[in-house]
């Protein structure tokens, strides 16, 4: 009897020695994150922009900040949006401790609160961003995930309204039917609106962001 308590006791103390350090690990990485998008915007920062193909550097000003952690790994995304119309943001995540450019999202679309400064979308059954556009004769949708700290886009839907009405499906033609299952998995907020979060950008002043991130 003893010797099993021994056993018991032995193993008890290797599970704790193992433990420790992976929660402490885990708040540690909490810490340092807002740690670091507090410095992170204090300053304009040069991006690498991907669109339509190609690629292009922008100087980006955050004006305006909201925090959402996109898939749910405990450290929040920064998206930041250059003016309260909020066309479009720009999403940084942390990785090997520094603050990194994950990806850029055209929001024209998108919800807004009630004094008109653009919302975020969230899909957090599915974890994921939600971009609404749209110009003459269309209107999309976009859905994006974090992945190895690169924003990246899973889900496309389009209509267009010509003479006739024709579907996309991540950038190529589909059918009707196609379009509309896709479109009530990811972007349905009538039909599933228990599955969606609105996240408010807020002004980038020394009151919010010690209040956001200590």
């Amino acid at each position: 009897m003893k010797k099993i308590k021994k056993v018991l006791l032995a193993l008890l103390t290797f599970a704790l020695i193992w433990c420790a350090p992976l929660s402490s690990a885990k708040t540690g990485a909490a810490v340092n994150y807002k740690k670091l998008y507090k410095n992170f915007l204090k300053k304009s920062s040069v991006v690498t922009v991907s669109f339509h193909g190609g690629k292009y550097r922008e100087r980006i000003y955050p004006r305006y900040f909201a925090l959402v952690d996109v898939n749910k790994d405990g450290i929040k995304e920064l998206i930041i949006a250059q003016d309260k119309s909020v066309w479009d943001y720009y999403v940084f995540t942390v990785k090997k401790r520094k603050v990194q450019f994950a990806g850029y999202i055209i929001n024209k679309y998108g919800a807004k609160n009630k004094y008109g400064v653009g919302r975020i979308t969230y899909n957090k059954k599915k974890r994921g961003l939600i971009a609404l556009y749209g110009g003459s004769g269309c209107s999309g949708n976009g859905f994006f995930v974090m992945k190895n700290g690169k924003l990246k886009e899973t889900h496309e839907t389009c209509i267009f309204y010509n003479r006739k009405t024709t579907y996309e499906y991540n950038y190529k033609p589909c059918s009707k039917k196609k379009h509309i299952k896709c479109y009530n998995a990811y972007f349905n907020r009538i039909k599933n609106r228990s599955h969606f979060v609105y996240y408010d950008f807020i002004k980038k002043t020394n009151k919010n962001i010690a209040k956001k991130l200590g």
